[in-house]
């Protein structure tokens, strides 16, 4: 029973989905990222130069990214490409043998780093079965990001699960993908109303942009840094041509490309944090300073 071809749609928009019952706050000392079964096998029904899968890769190319650079741990799930009938379970009844039909297809669309952590799982949910909720335990994390596909059936499961076992789910509604828009909306909306936090990848990446910033701040500052507002000049906290030469280098990748002008131009938090992101790095080196107020998927 293959999986049949994924129809092209448009990421459920901002919005579309109801206010989140939990309160939580994202908090990057606290989280992991998990990229849930982006594997071949379930990304090939897809298109991969339409929506939803071309926004999906370059969503969690950013957030593996941030979370790398702020060191935020990342977890890889993925099913082997080997199971017989009684470790796929029910699971054969609904969607047959699964990968061992294609072993090949086992490899992973978005491949893993060296410090990433593969989980192997037989189930819909990350947590049935593994050492997830163990390997978070021993690295401090009680927060976790969740991406990957499909968002109504296993990042769904995950997320209902983690809930249960006292971690905070966070679903990047845009670093998901599904069946078709109403499929995603449906996981999207119970998150929502039962155990998590949906969010976007441009929210996550900012916090963590954010987070460094202030901590770097603080080393060059010393005192609070906390408090100061995302848009005052940080020339008014204390922030001389010198120490803000440093901060740059130290939050920016040498191979940075950006203008001189750029650089100075930043002056806030918020502009530095979107010089951070990549995507945002490329918009400013090719419009100057004033493109780098410029909206896109990740800015801030």
């Amino acid at each position: 029973m293959p999986i049949a071809s994924i129809a092209s749609y448009e990421l459920p928009p901002e919005g579309s989905w109801p206010s989140c019952r939990a309160p939580w706050n994202f908090e990057p000392r606290r989280a992991a990222l998990l990229v849930h079964d982006m594997q071949e096998y379930f990304l090939e029904p897809y298109d991969p130069g339409l929506p939803p899968l071309r926004q999906v890769l370059a969503h969690l190319q950013s957030l593996r990214d941030a979370c790398d650079s702020s060191g935020v741990p990342v977890f890889f799930s993925a099913q082997p490409g080997e199971q017989s009938r009684t470790e796929r379970g029910l699971l054969w009844d609904l969607w047959g043998p699964g990968l061992v039909e294609r072993p090949a297809l086992g490899a992973l669309g978005l491949e893993p780093r060296s410090d990433d952590v593969m989980i192997k799982k037989r189930r819909y949910s990350a947590f049935h079965g593994t050492a997830l909720a163990k390997l978070l335990a021993e690295r401090g994390r009680d927060q976790l990001l969740i991406t990957g596909v499909y968002a109504h059936i296993g990042c769904l499961a995950t997320a209902i699960d983690g809930f249960m076992r006292g971690i905070q789910p966070f679903v990047v509604a845009d670093a998901l993908a599904d069946f078709s828009q109403e499929d995603h909306l449906v996981a999207l909306r119970q998150v929502a109303r039962t155990c998590g936090v949906v969010t976007t990848a441009g929210a996550v990446v900012t916090e963590l942009n954010l987070g460094r910033l202030r901590a770097e701040l603080a080393r060059l500052l010393g005192g609070a840094v906390a408090s100061i507002p995302l848009d005052d000049d940080l020339a008014d906290h204390g922030l001389d041509s010198v120490r803000g030469l440093e901060l740059l280098e130290r939050v920016l990748p040498p191979n940075h490309g950006l203008d001189f002008e750029v650089l100075v131009g930043a002056r806030s938090l918020r502009s530095l944090a979107r010089l951070m992101s990549p995507r945002s790095r490329a918009r400013s080196g090719a419009e100057g300073a004033e493109g780098a107020e410029g909206a896109d998927a990740i800015a801030v």
